[in-house]
């Protein structure tokens, strides 16, 4: 059934053709770009980045000329040394994260192209990095332009982002990490995410899969961090292996401080790792995944490596959430043990939803309830008071990161009719309604309802973890859980 764009009421979307609303940055008033819409904004927007090409080429030709005249070592370990600064912040929330993907890529650029200047004062090593962030800015403004995260005005005079933005922004906030403005709601569903896990301190010998789950909104969000851009998200195409992440978290646990290690050592270090699982070492291999091919985990400088624990343990996070092999003693990979502490943290935020509900004067029948047909109702409440039945669903969904761009949010956070899209979590809610007042015996009797179906009205809703791109369909409500309250209101 394809979607009735007549029926959505949101304030994220052009009330005419239903494309994405966009906000000037600076007036904060709100446009549509849609050129086929009535209601597009009276000047027209820039199709042409030509101008943003050639000033990124401009760029990365001084960048190549400017760095040939540094010290090779000295730089790499100021940038080193600055990231693992900024990274040992960021476990408390309180580092700028586009700093530390900075540091990333300059130290990739600097492992693939080593200068052989002899500058190594602060100041100039400090100027190398300014005008390496300039380069990065202008790269990431031109993706954005091009995936339309943001738009320009062919004039110059406006620069329109997208009005979900804000949205994106909180998730991003939640698990502890924004951009250049942390500012408030951070770990904002801490307490849902964390409410089933079960601490363990760390140890020799633990299981340390267990480790990695208590620490899976951490690495939810570097992952979210580390794929903002596209561009970006190339630094970080690792391969990991279950010997790997065992290899880097011996690593993690044999460095006590930041230092610089020789080859042997760490060499030697992999393969009693791979000696003890029984498996072929190929240290070169391990180098060059690491440290050579994409963001250096460790900095290799001929012989030596730099090292320190807080670059290796937020790295090894990251690397847990996309393995997807088992090592031969562990039962599941590291993505289905995050995904598995996604699940109890969604269980937990259904709960939440229940009581909120509760709280508001409804008979909430306590669990997931399971109609005959296996179709699940989250959320069932009744008041005999107001002769109101509501029929929730909790969906604690966080955005896919290849969806947050202009060009891709509609095409892949609504319109697919499966469950992965807004649109198909609303066609299974009809259906749960429809199932509802077809066969509204059987839940009379499970519910303990005391009158007839006429005498309720029945109020559809979908409760999200964030702020909906859609606040209504037809007669199907969308909202937030901060909007429960506001809602029964």
């Amino acid at each position: 059934m394809p979607i009735n764009e007549q029926l959505i009421e949101s304030d994220y979307l052009c009330n005419s053709c239903k494309q994405l609303k966009y906000i000037d940055v600076k007036t904060k008033l709100e446009y549509c770009i849609n050129t086929q819409c009535v209601l597009c904004a009276p000047f027209s927007i820039a199709t042409d980045d030509s101008r943003f090409k050639e000033d990124l080429r401009r760029k990365e030709i001084a960048l190549k000329l400017q760095s040939k005249q540094y010290d090779f070592l000295a730089l790499a370990e100021y940038v080193y040394r600055k990231r693992a600064d900024l990274i040992k912040k960021a476990f408390s929330g309180r580092a700028n994260m586009e700093e530390v993907l900075l540091c990333d890529e300059i130290l990739l650029y600097l492992s693939n192209s080593p200068p052989v200047g002899r500058l190594k004062t602060k100041e100039k090593l400090d100027d190398f990095i300014r005008s390496y962030n300039d380069h990065f800015k202008t790269a990431n403004m031109l993706e954005d332009i091009q995936n339309k995260r943001f738009v320009i005005s062919s004039d110059g005079k406006y620069t329109l982002a997208l009005k979900y933005w804000d949205v994106i922004l909180d998730m991003y906030k939640n698990y502890g990490f924004a951009s250049a403005n942390i500012g408030e709601g951070l770990f904002k569903y801490q307490k849902i995410d964390e409410q089933k896990i079960i601490r363990i301190t760390p140890r020799i010998g633990m299981e340390f899969s267990k480790f990695f789950q208590q620490n899976f909104r951490l690495i939810i969000g570097i992952s979210y961090i580390l794929k903002q851009h596209y561009r970006t998200s190339l630094n970080y195409k690792y391969d990991p292996t279950p010997i790997d992440l065992a290899a880097l978290l011996g690593l993690y646990r044999s460095v006590k401080n930041d230092t610089t290690w020789n080859s042997r050592g760490i060499k030697n270090h992999y393969e009693n790792t791979c000696k003890y699982s029984g498996v072929t070492p190929d240290f070169s291999g391990f180098v060059q995944k690491y440290s050579t091919t994409s963001s250096p985990l460790t900095f290799k400088y001929k012989d030596y490596f730099l090292v320190d624990k807080h670059t290796i343990m937020f790295y090894l996070l990251y690397l847990f959430s996309i393995d997807t092999k088992r090592a031969p003693s562990q039962p599941l990979s590291g993505s289905e043990i995050i995904g598995q502490a996604k699940q109890w943290a969604s269980d937990t935020f259904e709960e939440e939803c229940r009581n909120k509900v509760s709280e508001n004067g409804y008979s909430v029948y306590p669990k997931e309830l399971k109609a005959e047909n296996d179709l699940g109702y989250d959320i069932i409440g009744v008041s005999e008071k107001l002769k109101q039945i509501i029929i929730g669903e909790a969906k604690y969904r966080d955005f896919a990161p290849s969806s947050i761009t202009g060009t891709t949010f509609l095409r892949q956070e609504i319109y697919p009719d499966t469950d992965e899209g807004l649109y198909g979590r609303i066609l299974r809610h009809i259906e749960r309604v429809e199932t509802f007042k077809d066969r509204f015996s059987w839940f009379k009797s499970k519910l303990g309802i005391q009158g007839d179906i006429t005498d309720y009205s029945i109020i559809p809703v979908i409760i999200n973890k964030f702020k909906p791109l859609i606040k209504k369909y037809d007669n199907i409500f969308i909202i937030d859980v901060e909007e429960l309250n506001v809602f029964f209101g």
